[in-house]
């Protein structure tokens, strides 16, 4: 609450090396290899991205979509929509976003329709001890439903 922590976890944030963010996200189709890196510029800017398959989901008969795979994402650089947009060149949109693939919505019986990005984690260093943070929480409980 004073100046200069403002500073500090300001520069967290502006400072890509100093914080690391990991999605969980279910997209449409099939990641064929377990990790990877995606370098594809977003408006003329590099932009980059790290993913790592976390499971593969074959898909009833009653689904529009052959497969669905859970993915981990960590954006490298921060460019705006850099996941949605890095997973649709890929050929695997993210299932339930309504801005970049339009598919059927990520969402539970009975609810709102949601887009399958979720941050669950965030590793920085404590801006004061330089200590190591990791603060994580599970996926969503509806995406076990979804796949």
């Amino acid at each position: 609450r004073t100046k200069t922590a403002t500073a500090l976890v300001s520069k967290l944030f502006l400072d890509k090396s100093l914080l690391q963010k990991r999605y969980r996200s279910i997209v449409v189709g099939s990641i064929e290899e377990e990790s990877g890196v995606i370098d594809f510029p977003i408006d003329g800017k590099m932009s980059v991205s790290k993913f790592k398959v976390v499971s593969r989901t074959t898909c009833s008969g009653q689904s529009p979509f052959d497969v669905l795979t859970t993915v981990d994402l960590w954006p490298v650089t921060g460019r705006m929509h850099q996941l949605r947009r890095h997973m649709l060149h890929n050929g695997t949109p993210i299932l339930g976003d309504e801005k970049y693939f339009l598919g059927n919505a990520c969402a539970p019986t009975g609810s709102e329709p949601k887009m399958c990005l979720w941050a669950v984690e965030v590793d920085f260093l404590h801006p004061f001890t330089s200590e190591r943070v990791m603060v994580s929480i599970p996926e969503p409980i509806y995406y076990e439903g979804i796949r």
